[in-house]
């Protein structure tokens, strides 16, 4: 009965970290990683099938589709394939019903503010909506002043963490609503991860505003 989303966020780091060094080098060790850590994550939670797919994907454009990166993006497919039955059977048995209980848009806010400020937000109102405006801030900074290699490390992590949000948000539109926040733990790093590639650019502003965000 233990919870797993520490563990969740644990391997969805592990998992990006060994996913940009196999975009690096896709040598077959690295690769082989991915998969297992992959396939870890996924076996911890569901959801950790939104941040390894587009990954699997990213994979697979990037570096072919040769053996080993078949090989690698088969382990957590296989994983995922065996664990399809319980998902069904969780699913017809209620699953996790409660979630759908609270008005989505009530859900929406609620993850978008613990991203920001954590699990109980801040001491006193107003901080998630500074946290954001400083959040918004290093995106700019990425934006204007880092460098191209940067920017495009900072663009896989966006397109890695907004797809692990919105599309569990698709899925909740389309019925199958588990969208919350505790699910979308393995999205915060790749998030936090644009926003400081912005505080690492040259100049003043960007270690001003991580001072203030911390």
């Amino acid at each position: 009965e233990a919870r797993a989303y520490a563990l969740l966020a644990l391997l969805g780091s592990v998992c990006l970290w060994l996913f940009v060094r196999a975009l690096d080098d896709p040598q077959p060790r690295r690769l082989l990683a991915w998969g297992v850590v992959a396939a870890l994550a996924v076996l911890t939670h569901y959801y950790a099938l939104f941040l390894v797919a587009p990954m699997a994907i990213w994979l697979l454009v990037r570096a072919g589709p040769t053996r080993w990166v078949v090989g690698a993006v088969a382990v957590p497919v296989v994983v995922a394939a065996a664990l399809a039955p319980l998902a069904l059977a969780q699913h017809e048995h209620g699953g996790a019903s409660a979630v759908s209980a609270e008005p989505l848009g009530e859900r929406i806010e609620a993850a978008a503010r613990k991203f920001l400020t954590g699990e109980y937000g801040g001491p006193v109102g107003g901080l998630t909506h500074l946290a954001a405006l400083l959040a918004l801030a290093a995106v700019l900074l990425l934006i204007a002043r880092a460098t191209p290699a940067l920017r495009r490390r900072a663009a896989i992590a966006a397109g890695l963490g907004a797809f692990a949000v919105v599309a569990p948000l698709i899925a909740a539109l389309a019925g199958a609503d588990y969208f919350t926040s505790r699910y979308l733990l393995a999205a915060w790093l790749p998030l936090a991860l644009v926003c400081a590639a912005g505080m690492a650019t040259p100049g003043r502003l960007g270690p001003l505003v991580a001072v203030l965000l911390c």
